[in-house]
């Protein structure tokens, strides 16, 4: 997973990373694609130029639909997915459903944004973000004891889908929170009042997050490839 420096808001506008992917849009795992907002091949920055949503959706969209289509027709087998896997994520279901879980969804969501919107913003310092990184965490295994009242099943089951996309943003915001603190620099949409100045030479790329089996993650970077123009600093 690649991420850009961005900070999640009640509502966010718009995401500047996501999952490494070429430029048919093909992720590391085989048969996985993403486009758009949920992909990264460095068509973005640290601050989105308007258009680049197009450019995003229209052409790499197109080339990733054309290259999920020939997989699809490589593939006489469509049925190569791991059937554990499944119930196993479907027994995780199961379990919320009639588990007694003491937390309220809505309640930590609300925390969720408010810490991110505190320490997590446009404008940062590593206290701040070091603080809201021991929050998100303690979300994160708080989501883990939330209560589902609505039992009737996965079918039109909108508090379980609010559960899982509540999952899916702790996850997210320790991602941005990570790389966040990690980034000793400004640029574009992140601000470390602590570290007001670009950094090319340190900085000059791109953070990857790697989510390990114990559902942490590591840090590393992979270099930006400059075709033509090379980034100055914004003089005016």
């Amino acid at each position: 997973m690649i991420t850009s420096p961005i900070p999640i808001q009640h509502a966010q506008h718009y995401s500047m990373g996501g999952i490494e992917v070429n430029v048919d849009g093909e992720s590391s795992i085989s048969g996985l694609l993403a486009a758009g907002e949920t992909a990264c091949l460095s068509v973005q920055g640290a601050n989105r130029l308007g258009g680049n949503s197009v450019l995003e959706t229209i052409v790499y969209g197109k080339r990733s639909g054309a290259r999920a289509a020939e997989l699809a027709r490589e593939r006489k087998d469509a049925r190569g997915y791991s059937r554990d896997m499944v119930r196993e994520e479907e027994n995780r279901l199961k379990i919320l459903l009639t588990g007694n879980g003491k937390e309220n969804g809505m309640r930590l969501k609300r925390e969720l944004g408010k810490v991110m919107n505190d320490s997590v913003g446009i404008f940062r310092t590593a206290g701040g973000v070091k603080k809201s990184l021991e929050q998100v965490r303690e979300l994160r295994r708080r989501v883990r004891d939330i209560g589902i009242n609505q039992r009737s099943g996965f079918l039109f089951n909108n508090e379980l889908v609010d559960h899982l996309e509540l999952e899916n943003m702790t996850l997210l915001a320790e991602a941005i929170a990570t790389c966040a603190l990690a980034r000793e620099e400004s640029r574009g949409s992140h601000f470390r009042r602590d570290f007001p100045q670009r950094d090319d030479e340190r900085w000059g790329c791109h953070s990857v997050l790697t989510l390990k089996g114990d559902g942490t993650f590591s840090h590393s970077t992979k270099p930006v490839t400059r075709i033509k123009h090379m980034p100055a600093v914004r003089t005016y």
